[in-house]
């Protein structure tokens, strides 16, 4: 059974793959820049903590020679410009060395990059511009890779845009049209998770390039998932009041 390092293993899409794949008894080693208490007990000698995204290139090789990793799963990744940390620190910067790093081991090991959807031109933040340009860098590289790029992500814990859905359909309010009817693409992270271990289960360490859209195959709108979240929390409005246009601006 081939080895996994997964990087980025303290944030929500990388804690459950590594988490999940150990619990399917996959050899996996977790490191991340931070582990909460809970996280540190759940992985156990497992647990690399290591300032991922600021390593230089001769340390992030020895994080990944010592790991003794066929498959490096990459979810290194920040939302915005925060102190300390940049989104073309985490995103391009560290992408650049670490294709310079897996370039220069003495065998082949494949990147699994967690991205998003979407496509050039129509990224607005620069949370989505460095992460178009990071999978810019990986398809030029010509190293084994898979590109995987989830919609909205749903997990057991609320996160981010997650939550924030959470929060809408446990309110008193009602969606105006145009917003309701949007299209909305999301993923289930055990399906992120399931993919990842059809790659561990089907690379044979030869030459591999590919970039995925992983989305539920049926179209829905932003009402259909809201809609689904009332019934989950039990639905207990009788009324909802119409969120007011001026807070869509």
């Amino acid at each position: 059974m081939r080895k996994l390092l997964v990087l980025g293993a303290g944030g929500l899409i990388g804690q459950f793959i590594a988490a999940d794949l150990i619990s399917r008894r996959y050899d996996v080693i977790a490191a991340a820049r931070r582990f909460s208490q809970a996280q540190a007990d759940l992985f156990g000698e497992r647990a690399r903590l290591t300032p991922i995204a600021s390593l230089d290139s001769s340390a992030l090789r020895e994080l990944i020679e010592g790991s003794g990793a066929d498959i490096v799963v990459n979810c290194v990744g920040v939302l915005q410009d925060q102190p300390g940390m940049s989104t073309h620190d985490a995103h391009d910067g560290f992408i650049e060395r670490l294709i310079e790093v897996l370039r220069a081991l003495p065998r082949p090991v494949l990147l699994v990059h967690t991205s998003i959807p979407g496509e050039v031109g129509g990224d607005k933040t620069a949370f989505a511009q460095s992460k178009r340009r990071a999978d810019a860098m990986i398809i030029d590289s010509g190293l084994p890779h898979a590109i995987l790029r989830p919609g909205m992500v749903w997990a057991p814990a609320p996160y981010g845009g997650s939550a924030m859905l959470r929060s809408i359909a446990a309110l008193p309010v009602e969606l105006p049209s145009d917003l309701a009817g949007r299209p909305f693409q999301y993923i289930a992270v055990e399906d992120i998770s399931d993919t990842v271990a059809k790659l561990a289960d089907t690379w044979n360490g030869g030459p591999h390039q590919a970039v995925w859209d992983l989305m539920h195959p049926q179209p829905h709108s932003l009402q259909t998932v809201i809609a689904a979240l009332r019934r989950w929390l039990g639905d207990i409005w009788p009324w909802r009041l119409k969120m007011p246009e001026f807070l869509l601006d």
